[in-house]
């Protein structure tokens, strides 16, 4: 389990001890004096006018990181980064996500963003997202660029797909008999009734109401032993 927090001044030694490890897992070296520096200044270099996300795990410990800052005329990703034991659990894809709704929540049109070529995992989870592989940055010491052009049809379509996500884990209960209430002489309610659950499949699935007039033998058996139960109160 993880959560997503903004950075703040509480979490610096984390920062840097975390892109310590990260840096020598991709076989860098952190330089926190010189190209690095942006590390120590988080607040001017990306709190200022852009903003810049963490990864905390249940020790809250660091697992991931990802920031977004103006460029020219552009806003460019930077520092998304996971630990290698974290990857293929969703981290980077959470990061991004909350990256791309504050950039859809402030108006951004035009997103870029660097990476390694050996970086799979980022180059897969980019194109995931509808980044295209665009022109080299000529300051950027990365491979490859990524562009992300975010009009009204992007919006609509990553809404969308972010209310499916929500909505993967749900569960539809589908009575299969009539829901009559069944009230005993003890203080509680509950609707008899046989239910199946299925998970939803579409943002357009609807709750089911299919019913019959006579229940089931299986759920009369079912009914019948709540009554022993209620009985053994007696």
């Amino acid at each position: 389990m993880y959560r997503i927090e903004i950075y703040n001044e509480n979490l610096y030694v984390k920062i840097i001890s975390f892109f310590k490890t990260v840096f020598k897992e991709n076989g860098r070296k952190l330089d926190i004096a010189k190209k690095d520096i942006d590390l120590t200044q988080i607040p001017t270099s990306y709190l200022s006018k852009g903003n810049f996300w963490c990864a905390i795990d249940e020790k809250n410990r660091i697992i991931g990181t990802v920031a977004i800052r103006p460029l020219d005329d552009f806003f460019e990703i930077r520092r998304f980064f996971v630990l290698k034991k974290e990857k293929s659990k969703g981290v980077g894809q959470k990061l991004l996500t909350q990256a791309l709704e504050y950039a859809i929540d402030n108006g951004i049109a035009l997103i870029k963003a660097g990476a390694m070529e050996d970086g799979h995992e980022v180059h897969h989870i980019f194109e995931k997202f509808g980044f295209v592989v665009t022109k080299k940055d000529s300051n950027s010491s990365a491979d490859i660029f990524y562009k992300l052009v975010i009009d009204s049809n992007y919006i609509y379509n990553f809404q969308l797909t972010k209310l499916q996500n929500a909505f993967e884990q749900s569960l539809i209960l589908n009575p299969t008999e009539n829901i009559p209430m069944y009230t005993p002489k003890y203080n509680f309610d509950f609707f008899e009734g046989l239910y199946v659950s299925e998970r939803f499949k579409d943002v357009n699935d609807k709750v089911i109401f299919a019913g019959r007039n006579n229940y089931i033998k299986f759920f009369e058996s079912i009914k019948q032993e709540w009554k022993k139960r209620l009985n053994a109160y007696d």
